[in-house]
């Protein structure tokens, strides 16, 4: 009688650990990811994206450094310390030949850098780019040219190739990109190499 008493009081006493333990293990969740913890709102904060006109309105500074974070479309490409850089500035640059005529007329690309850009430099037409992976139109906006949808597009207009009227091909204007003298129909996807060749013209 003495042990079958006692078996019930354990029996008793097993049950009300594992409700004990049952509700410790939804209880500390919730108290280590409370809303309210100020730890827990400072790692879900969304980093909001920085807008800029140049790569110096884009660099920051991490650990007493100074990051540069290239500019493009008029947005940063890293935001935070944190975040992993798509496009790190690199010391020996990528150097390839660009020219752009529009209209039989050379454009000078050196009037259309921005001072306080430092990703792309450019000397007559050698062009330096200190990152890696920048598409073809990537770096010609950082000359002030855009390549999009198969037009060309600079402060002083847009191109588009355009056909003549009736069977003439008067008027008739083609927008062609030659990649170490080949024409390509991919441009707008081409990542530069070192010493390449290209010639944007239009006309």
């Amino acid at each position: 009688m003495g042990s079958s008493k006692r078996s019930g009081r354990l029996r008793q006493i097993a049950v009300l650990i594992f409700l004990f333990l049952v509700v410790l293990g939804f209880t500390v969740p919730i108290i280590l990811y409370s809303p309210d913890d100020p730890l827990a709102k400072k790692n879900s904060a969304t980093i909001e994206p920085r807008s800029c006109l140049s790569d110096t309105d884009c660099s920051l500074t991490c650990d007493d450094t100074v990051q540069q974070v290239i500019c493009l479309t008029n947005v940063c490409m890293q935001n935070s310390c944190d975040e992993y850089p798509t496009y790190p500035y690199v010391a020996a640059p990528l150097e390839f030949s660009l020219s752009i005529s529009i209209n039989e007329t050379k454009q000078n690309l050196s009037t259309f850098v921005n001072s306080a850009d430092s990703f792309v430099a450019v000397s007559s037409d050698t062009v330096s780019v200190f990152t890696n992976g920048l598409t073809l139109p990537d770096i010609a906006s950082k000359v002030g040219f855009y390549l999009y949808n198969g037009c060309l597009y600079s402060m002083t207009g847009v191109f588009c190739p355009s056909a003549g009227t009736g069977n003439s091909s008067v008027g008739t204007t083609t927008l062609t990109v030659l990649i170490n003298g080949n024409a390509s129909m991919s441009a707008e996807k081409y990542v530069p190499g070192f010493g390449d060749s290209i010639e944007i013209v239009y006309g």
